[in-house]
């Protein structure tokens, strides 16, 4: 979340569509072997000796195209992720997102952001459902929809289906088999000329068209119920007038469900107000200034580590 300055803005031009020479290379070298090395070579917190050298080189296979494989671990839970992202010290970029799998103990789904600055919050909101669900992955987008003239950064278009994003989304589903996945798009909603507005925080609908929550699979029920947990008000799309046009077969990712087996899509439609509860604090400065005004001391810190070096 603090390298969201680095995806391309609007009107950059800076996207770089991909050949497709470079999309095979990408599957066969980079994405088809970390998809299975975090199946087969990671065990209890470690990778084997042979998973560490194919780690290896497919860094290096990353790195003839600019990206990196890290394997990170996070502080304070000890949780490890694979991060496969474009390095930035090089003279071109061609912003075509970063990608994270996480290591060990992991549910069946992977989170999709495709607008993650055009779709205020959405970043925000595919994070938090990312960890909330234990995730096995999360795909999050290079550039804004608009910054190049040409509508060609826009991901979510079926005329744009040759991207990295899209290849990423279909190789992790591929090498999962015949086991159940379900992918998780975190998408926005605002105000809509001559429609009215949907009363609910949240819209969804499925790939195959399921209009309820009863006629949903276990697995994808419970990415409405960690919704409503979350005290947000959730509503299928039925085809009324405030939820028209929002239904998730004209999403270019949708497309590669025909072939696969046991795979589910879902889009979530986010209101802006319930994007806001996903919104990085420390993006919003306003309170911290009113604080240091009045003399009021204030920490930026990790609460847990803050709150135990207290001694209280």
């Amino acid at each position: 979340m603090e390298k969201k300055g680095e995806i391309a803005e609007r009107g950059t031009g800076l996207y770089i569509p991909p050949t497709f020479a470079e999309l095979r290379f990408f599957d066969e070298e980079i994405l088809s072997p970390l998809a299975h090395l975090t199946t087969t070579d990671y065990q209890n917190g470690q990778w084997s000796l042979s998973g560490q050298q194919a780690l290896q080189v497919t860094n290096a296979a990353a790195g003839v195209l600019g990206y990196q494989v890290v394997w990170y671990r996070h502080q304070q839970t000890q949780q490890d992720y694979l991060i496969l992202s474009e390095r930035q010290e090089q003279s071109t970029r061609r912003y075509w997102g970063t990608y994270v799998l996480r290591l060990g103990d992991v549910t069946p789904y992977i989170i999709q952001v495709p607008r993650p600055i055009f779709e205020r919050n959405s970043f925000e909101q595919g994070v938090a459902l990312f960890e909330q669900l234990k995730a096995w992955g999360i795909l999050i987008a290079g550039a804004h929809p608009n910054a190049n003239l040409d509508g060609r950064a826009d991901l979510v278009q079926p005329e744009n289906k040759q991207n990295l994003f899209n290849l990423a989304h279909q190789v992790f589903l591929r090498e999962a088999g015949s086991d159940p996945q379900v992918v998780v798009q975190s998408r926005a909603f605002g105000p809509r000329p001559n429609r009215p507005m949907p009363e609910a925080d949240i819209l969804f609908m499925t790939s195959e068209g399921q209009a309820s929550q009863e006629r949903m699979s276990p697995l994808a029920q419970r990415v409405i119920e960690a919704l409503q947990k979350d005290g947000l008000q959730v509503q299928a799309i039925n085809g009324s007038l405030d939820t028209a046009g929002f239904e998730a077969g004209s999403v270019a990712q949708a497309l590669y469900l025909n072939q696969t087996r046991n795979k589910e899509f879902i889009v979530l439609w986010a209101s802006l107000q319930a994007r806001a509860r996903y919104q990085w604090r420390t993006e919003s400065l306003v309170q911290e200034a009113q604080f240091r005004t009045m003399g009021i001391p204030s920490v930026v810190s990790d609460l847990y580590t803050h709150l135990t070096s207290l001694g209280t």
